[in-house]
């Protein structure tokens, strides 16, 4: 059963996994260049060297690439920027607000009021 399993090919999608490994250093070279993805991913279709699609083609380049000597780690999304008027009303205080006058029930009611 070893000898079985040692000699069939990876399927699916590790076949793939192991087509795009195989090719990775050359696609590394490539992405240096300049190349896009796609016309590297048309050129190893073209010469055999892979046979899966493009959409799983890209997913293994963002996942698997290694990154270019000199690029910036990957950081976290910026929070979105203030509006102008709320960075211009942060630098001034705001006027304190008018504390709401309070509802005031009777339990007898005014015959004046009603009137």
């Amino acid at each position: 059963m070893r000898e079985r399993a040692a000699s069939r090919e990876p399927g699916g999608k590790n076949r793939n996994l192991a087509q795009f490994l195989a090719a990775r250093s050359d696609i590394d070279a490539a992405l240096a260049e300049g190349w896009p993805v796609r016309g590297i991913w048309e050129l190893l279709t073209e010469e055999g060297r892979i046979s899966f699609g493009y959409a799983w083609f890209a997913k293994f380049v963002r996942r698997y690439r290694a990154p270019a000597t000199g690029e910036p780690p990957k950081a976290a999304p910026a929070p979105p920027s203030p509006s102008r008027s709320a960075a211009a009303s942060a630098d001034a205080d705001p006027p304190p607000r008018p504390k709401p006058a309070r509802f005031n029930h009777p339990a007898t009611p005014n015959k004046e009021d009603l009137v």
